[in-house]
């Protein structure tokens, strides 16, 4: 159902490159090492997890890319689906600019496909430019653009590209969120792009018609639909079930816990977990492709790891015995989640 951990630890060496250099007498490492993964802007951040992931076109003896997926920076509605489609397509998600494609990102290009690959595009030509995706043809690769009429549509095209590309169809499940806001999204994308499943969006408790379609039919060929976040919990449809907390905190829990906190189930024993801030969409998207074959994505207030987070991370640590947890990631950098919250995550690997 799932494919195994392909971020080994020499992989995500690399992103111990942005991690505090601590003083040799302080630099034991804990048994399950927990790894910064961060750039100076959520541009370079995505690069940062692709870079942990992914090694140069032409590799061997490593994990390569099969594609890449590139979303704008400065929104998140189209880049909910797209740890998704990441996931199922075998490549990171990046970020860049409407007008252009950023220089690190052309050049992360560059380095996982080589001079010829598939490179996504999601949203029209008002989020990503003609100019833009004509940039990346003029070097060689495929552009495949997936777009609506508006984010709704678009979340479907996405969705739709997943279960092709998976081959069966019909995506393994479908999570359906809110796409007026992004937290409820982050953790339902990664979990998504671990699963060969898809996430859609809604507008709040309303099904757009085009949303409402692809469900029922998706539901009837026998796919199971999720809920996820308040807002479209409230939503009329005859959902598998809904996953809605609080706050955007335990809603993140709630879908770690569903996926990934099943005693007994080796299918489900995270082999990593990834925090990143709920405050904030970039470094979560970017990470949910990072993390999406080894397990799930948390979230974290600035300073402090809020209650669900602590005890869902506990739970899926002890779901096995052994665990199996082998690293966790901090997405972005100290500003976004200090270095005491990844302190307090760390000892949660490693009880």
């Amino acid at each position: 159902m799932r494919t195994p951990l392909r971020l080994t630890l020499a992989a995500a060496s690399a992103a111990v490159l942005t991690a505090t250099v601590l003083p040799p007498a302080l630099a034991a490492a804990p048994a399950v090492p927990v790894y910064r993964v961060a750039g100076p802007n959520r541009i370079a951040t995505a690069v940062a997890a692709s870079t942990a992931m992914w090694d140069d076109a032409g590799t061997t003896n490593g994990p390569t890319a099969a594609a890449a997926v590139i979303s704008r920076y400065d929104d998140y509605a189209d880049a909910l689906g797209g740890s998704a489609l990441a996931g199922a397509v075998g490549g990171p998600l990046l970020l860049s600019h409407t007008a252009y494609i950023d220089a690190a990102t052309m050049n992360e290009v560059k380095r996982i496909l080589g001079t010829k690959g598939v490179v996504y595009v999601l949203g029209s030509t008002g989020a990503i430019s003609g100019a833009a995706a004509q940039s990346l043809m003029d070097r060689g690769y495929t552009v495949k653009r997936l777009a609506g009429s508006d984010r709704y549509a678009t979340s479907v095209a996405v969705a739709k590209e997943v279960a092709r590309v998976g081959g069966k169809g019909h995506p393994q499940f479908i999570f359906a969120t809110t796409g007026q806001n992004f937290p409820d999204g982050l953790a339902a994308g990664a979990t998504a792009a671990g699963y060969a499943a898809s996430v859609v969006l809604t507008k709040d408790s309303v099904l757009p018609p085009v949303v409402k379609s692809y469900l029922t039919a998706e539901q009837a060929a026998g796919t199971e639909v999720f809920a996820v976040g308040g807002a479209t919990a409230k939503a009329s449809f005859r959902w598998t079930d809904k996953l809605a907390g609080r706050d955007r905190y335990e809603t993140a829990a709630l879908v770690a816990r569903a996926f990934w906190a099943n005693p007994g189930s080796a299918d489900d024993d995270a082999t990593g977990i990834a925090l990143a801030t709920g405050e904030n969409w970039p470094d979560a998207l970017a990470g949910g492709a990072l993390i999406a074959t080894a397990g799930p994505l948390v979230l974290a207030k600035q300073a402090s790891l809020p209650p669900a987070t602590r005890a869902v991370t506990t739970e899926i640590v002890k779901s096995a015995t052994p665990s199996t947890v082998q690293a966790g990631f901090v997405l972005g950098g100290p500003t976004v989640v200090t270095d005491g919250v990844k302190s307090a995550f760390t000892a949660l690997l490693n009880p």
